[in-house]
């Protein structure tokens, strides 16, 4: 049709009005998508591919789409390029003509290109994707952009987006240019008559909707897509964590979460009216108190599309409650090592339960109640609405003064001034724990239940009282009559005032389960039912006690659940508990539906003995007492100590004697300026090796040396904890601490400012450089170990196979050195090995100088299962605390001491507790060694021992033991044998087995007194000598021993005196043999029958003739003290004479050698 062109527009301004949201309040953006064709498209109907001016049927459509706040279901497409939810009913030019007034003809519409287009092809539509997420398309294709146009001009297609509600507009250009003007509108408009109209068809537009637009001339390029989307009203909710009831005190944090949030939101938090918080999306407070409202208000600026700004959220309501009351309790006190202590709780919550069918109740034994102006009434009961009669049921009250009760299904309140009824709020009786009040202030009567006020009720009486009676106050029973009306179920906590209750004390009552006090204001008896059993309630204040009448029940309203410290699996579900060792125990109490729970911990201690200074408050200390420090503990108190556990109070010494112990099962606490000091030679032994409380403070562990000098190294490792290796020795130089690389077998030289000695690790160090070498040395070095003593499991690397590892014990007591030696077998071969501290006197081996010292020498003692072997002849004085270290070890560590060890494979080294006794008894704790007067033994193998002695008059000292042990074997045995580990610059002495050379022998038994043991030695130095039985055990005690010397073809009683002889230098494996029984040799017979060989002496020359011509290879002459006197090799001959022998008359030995290996020994005189 002709295009008739509008001279004159006329704007009709009709009323805006808006069902939800308004077209004008869309957001509008460009951009750019690629154009796609539809496809699998559907044409709409009532249009051909042609038409001019024409709408399309209704169409359905896929889902209900929402525009500018209204819901549509259907669709009409115009050949004009738009497209309506509605089927207007207009003229032609009011389809075409794109106006403002035409616009409202066919509202609600969508404006993707509205001018006086026409066909080129059916609109047709589509549905992709799936629900909630499909989007519904629309196209004109190839439309004709003029009526008298029929070319391509351009495309364009409309997509509705489900659930968001977005509208978009696609466009491509077709070949053909516009015909003629184009006027054209793009844009939205809804039926409440606003809009949005673009000003241009380019790539950025502006969207007005205070002009509607007609003036687009230009085609939108192809691709252009123009996105018209709801503008969001804005909104926030907000959470509580934790939600529901909470803790007094305890931290809740609240979450907003914008629905529509815009972009950077920014949130005023309110408790109440009162801002609060820092403007995020979180804030969180531990002051809240009940019936605070907590909500915000969201503001963003930041979003075109969001409306409704500032929005504010939802209210939460606080319902903060307190924890029920703290718990009390009396503490029975255990046993250190027994589980006889309790807990009883002394002010728990009971509940009383009462029985129609029996009259149960509670008489005050008075008429409290009567002639009150003001009064409250206040409890907390418990009851299913089912056991409540139609008529009148007692709870609180004075019969004839003021009566409070239910009335079937209402509260009812009597006084003589008139009856208040209310309804029993629902779920009252819902057998969970409500709380109630009644009360009068001489002008109302109020009922509360939960903290709610129920009703107030006028009831004034002036100047006058409530009324009296001569009736008891009574609860349960006895309340509306002077018998009867019984309630049935559990009542708690009773408070019965004189005065009426304020409203925050009310919500503060029924919040949770209050403990009444003499210092309650207006408080007439209240009744805390701590009982929990008996007749008899006691009031607060005193003076008003009730009993029970009939049969009450006490019942307990709370759950227990109990926990204790460092014991996961500990778990106790009673109100008390009983059976417990010490420790912490906290009970958690919960009353459901009331209150909060609430922890409290009691601790259950070991019987305790306090030391004031002079005396002990409970007794001498045991196993089973905490020793607790609270006065001075002097050095001249010569006692050991046995306790629990041991604490020293803040500002108090206590010193421990040298030679006594302290033994605790448990910790050692010292607090403060406190001080606990172990004098040396003293013990500490700590019993358990895991702690439930640790040990803490420090102590100070005293170690003396023996004589020693600057030169001399001593072996040491710490009992205590952080120890710095120069605090050991501070004046010796700083690069003389070492400690043993296994991996290299050589010292490792120390940081001794920086380094911390390691547990069980050994260091040796020099002495202090004061300590000058006079001969013999007169200097003892105390060493101080300060810090918190070491205690439990301790572990230390073992490296290497057959590799010597030093290392040390790490307690401050002694250690069983069999515990050790067996717990370790799988690392450690069964010798150990003691440096003994002994100070080289003499100048040098060359030139040793003269008298009793002029061999002394440092050297190892070694111990195994078998026993010790020591490293010096007797000390000059045993009364001397100075003297020089004489003893074998003992199978006793001493703390502080560190040895060598030999590895077997690499691991690690374990010690523990156990170790540190035997047989629970304490051991010697005697320096180096050294046993102690008092030294307890325990005997748990069977050893037979002999210690023999090789020493000369000049100090040379060398010892070795043999031993018959059960588990011994005459095979090399780790445990039994021990390796000959020499450090002495002059002498060696061993015993013999198979090709090693032993300071420890381990027999088998049963013992065989013809056993034999080949003894060797080794020396330096020429001259004379003896070997001396030290010290015998077992079945020795009664037993000779004999020392066989081969070379002389002598056997000796050691049993009776030492044997002496005389050596040469050099190393002897032939000579000696230890042996049991004595044969002895017949001094008068100079030739030796049956041998084949005569040896005869005239003349002072010695004829040596073999008779049946076996050859002779060696002849060796000896005076009697072992000397030499001659000596002939490879004779070669059967016949041999000597001469000219320098002895005169006296007895010599003549030996012969053959050649077959026949030896023959003969005294003759010369």
């Amino acid at each position: 049709m002709k295009r008739i062109i509008l001279l004159l527009l006329v704007f009709l301004l009709l009323p805006i009005f808006s069902i939800g949201q308004n077209a004008s309040s869309y957001c509008f953006t460009a951009a750019s998508s690629t154009y796609v064709p539809l496809t699998s498209a559907t044409n709409v109907l009532g249009m051909s591919a042609t038409d001019d001016d024409k709408v399309s049927d209704l169409t359905p459509l896929p889902f209900g789409f929402v525009f500018a706040g209204q819901t549509y279901f259907q669709f009409a497409v115009s050949s004009n390029g738009w497209l309506s939810f509605v089927n207007p009913a207009i003229t032609n030019l009011q389809n075409y003509a794109n106006s403002i007034g035409n616009a409202s003809s066919i509202k609600p519409a969508l404006l993707p290109l509205w001018d006086d287009l026409k066909n080129g092809t059916i609109p047709r539509y589509a549905v992709s994707g799936t629900a909630p997420n499909r989007i519904f398309k629309i196209e004109w294709s190839q439309q004709r952009w003029n009526y008298l146009s029929n070319n391509d001009v351009i495309s364009f297609q409309v997509w509705l987006y489900e659930t968001t509600n977005v509208i978009e507009y696609n466009y491509k250009q077709g070949a053909s240019a516009i015909s003629g003007t184009a006027t054209a509108t793009i844009g939205i408009y809804d039926v409440a008559d606003t809009y949005l109209t673009l000003d241009n068809s380019g790539v950025a537009p502006a969207a007005s909707s205070s002009t509607f637009i007609t003036s687009i001339g230009a085609k939108p390029a192809s691709d252009q897509l123009y996105r018209f989307t709801p503008s969001k009203p804005a909104s926030v909710t907000i959470a509580a964590s934790p939600s529901g009831t909470i803790c007094t005190g305890g931290l809740v944090t609240f979450t907003a979460t914008p629905t529509n949030g815009g972009t950077a939101p920014t949130y005023q938090w309110k408790v109440g009216t009162t801002n609060v918080g820092s403007g995020g999306s979180v804030f969180s407070s531990a002051t809240l108190v009940k019936g605070d409202v907590v909500s915000c208000v969201m503001t963003s600026n930041a979003s075109p599309c969001l409306t409704g700004s500032p929005a504010t959220s939802n209210a939460v309501t606080m319902d903060v409650r307190p924890p029920l009351p703290a718990l009390t309790a009396a503490i029975t006190g255990a046993g250190c090592s027994s589980n006889d202590g309790a807990i009883s709780i002394t002010n728990g919550n009971s509940a009383l339960e009462f029985l129609q069918a029996d009259n149960d109740y509670v008489d005050l034994n008075a008429p409290i109640l009567s002639g009150r102006k003001a009064f409250a009434m206040e409890g907390w009961i418990k009851y299913k609405s089912s056991d409540i009669p139609g008529g009148l049921t007692s709870l609180f009250g004075q019969n004839d003064a003021i009566e409070f009760g239910f009335s079937g299904t209402r509260f009812h309140l009597w006084t003589p001034r008139g009856n208040t009824y209310v309804n029993i709020p629902a779920g009252l009786g819902d057998d969970n724990w409500h709380h109630i009040v009644a009360m009068g202030d001489g002008t109302n009567i109020k009922i509360y239940a939960d903290g709610v006020l129920l009703v107030t009720q006028a009831a004034g009486v002036g100047t006058s009282d409530y009324g009296s009676s001569t009736f008891s106050t009574k609860v349960g029973s006895g309340v509306f009559n002077a018998t009867g009306n019984t309630f049935t179920g559990q009542i708690m906590k009773v408070g019965i005032y004189n005065r009426a209750l304020l409203p925050a004390e009310i919500i503060n009552l029924a919040s949770s389960p209050t403990n009444y006090t003499a210092a309650t204001s207006g408080l007439i008896a209240g009744y805390n039912l701590y009982e929990g059993a008996g007749t008899t309630l006691a009031s607060v204040p005193a003076g008003t006690n009730a009993t029970l009448v009939n049969t009450p029940v006490w019942k307990d309203p709370c759950t227990y659940s109990w926990a204790k410290t460092g014991d996961a699996a500990f778990v106790r579900t009673t109100k008390n508990i009983s059976g417990l060792t010490t420790g912490s125990y906290t009970l958690t109490v919960s009353l459901a539906g009331v209150g909060c729970p609430t922890a409290t911990t009691f601790t259950v201690s070991a019987a305790a003995t306090t030391w004031n200074g002079s005396a002990w408050s409970n007794g001498t200390p045991t196993a089973s007492k905490k020793m607790v420090f609270a006065g001075n503990y002097p050095n001249t108190i010569n006692t050991d100590l046995e306790g629990c556990s041991c604490e020293v109070a803040n500002g108090v010494a206590v010193t421990i004697k040298g030679g006594r112990y302290m033994r605790v099962q448990n910790e050692v606490v010292v607090l403060g300026t406190g001080t606990l000091t172990f004098e040396d030679k003293a013990s500490l032994i700590q019993v358990q090796d895991l702690l439930s409380t640790p040990n803490s403070g420090i102590i100070t562990y005293k170690r003396r040396t023996n004589l020693i000098d600057k030169f001399d190294y001593t072996y040491w490792s710490s009992p205590v904890k952080n120890q710095k290796l120069i605090a050991v020795s501070p004046t010796t130089l700083g690069d003389k601490f070492l400690s043993f690389d296994a991996a290299a077998n050589n010292w490792k030289y120390e940081d001794s400012y920086n380094t911390n000695m390691i547990p069980a690790k050994g260091y040796i160090i020099r002495g202090p450089q004061e300590f000058y070498a006079p001969n013999p040395p007169t200097g003892i070095h105390e060493a101080s170990f300060i810090g918190e003593p070491i205690n439990g499991p301790v572990t230390i690397a073992i490296e290497g196979t057959a590799v010597y590892n030093l290392i040390g014990n790490p307690y401050p007591s002694a250690l069983d050195a069999n515990a050790f030696l067996s717990a370790n077998s799988t690392v450690l071969q069964g010798t150990i090995y003691f440096w003994t501290h002994n100070t080289d006197i003499g100048i040098g081996v060359s030139n040793p100088g003269t008298g009793t010292y002029a061999y002394s020498s440092d050297d190892y003692a070694t111990y195994n299962l078998t026993g010790g072997t020591a490293t010096r002849a007797a000390a000059p004085s045993a009364t001397n605390p100075g003297a020089i270290n004489t003893a074998a070890p003992t199978g006793e560590i001493a703390a502080g001491q560190s040895f060598f060890a030999v590895s077997t494979a690499p691991g690690n080294a374990i010690f523990n507790n156990a170790m540190r006794t035997k047989s629970g008894v304490v051991l010697s704790n005697s320096q180096f060694f050294r046993p102690s007067l008092n030294s307890q033994k325990v005997v748990s193998l069977e050893k037979n021992r002999i210690w023999l002695n090789l020493t000369n008059a000049q100090g040379a000292f060398k010892q070795i033991l043999v031993g018959y042990v059960s588990g011994a074997t005459n095979n090399y045995d780790n445990a039994y044998d021990g390796a000959n580990f020499n450090a002495n610059a002059f002498i060696n002495f061993y015993s013999l087995q198979d090709d090693l050379d032993l300071s420890i022998q381990g027999r088998a038994l049963p013992f065989d007194e013809k056993d034999t043991v080949s003894l060797g030695y080794e020396s330096n130095i020429a001259g004379d000598f003896q070997i001396a039985l030290d010290q015998k055990d077992g079945i020795f005690d009664n037993k000779s021993v004999f020392l066989e010397d081969r070379v002389l073809n002598s056997i000796h009683n050691l049993t009776q005196d030492p044997y002496h002889f005389a050596t040469e230098a050099g190393v002897f494996k032939e000579r000696f043999v230890l042996r049991y029984t004595n044969k002895t040799l017949q001094t008068d017979a100079f030739e030796l029958p049956n041998t084949g060989v005569v040896i005869v002496s005239k003349n002072k020359e010695i004829s040596i003739e073999s008779l049946d011509g076996k050859l002779i290879d060696k002849v060796l002459v000896y005076d009697f003290s072992g000397k030499q006197l001659y000596s002939k090799t490879k004779v070669d001959a059967s016949r041999v004479q000597l001469l000219n022998l320098t002895a005169i008359d006296t007895v010599l030995i003549v030996k012969v050698l053959l050649q077959n290996g026949q030896t023959i020994t003969q005294k003759i005189r010369y």
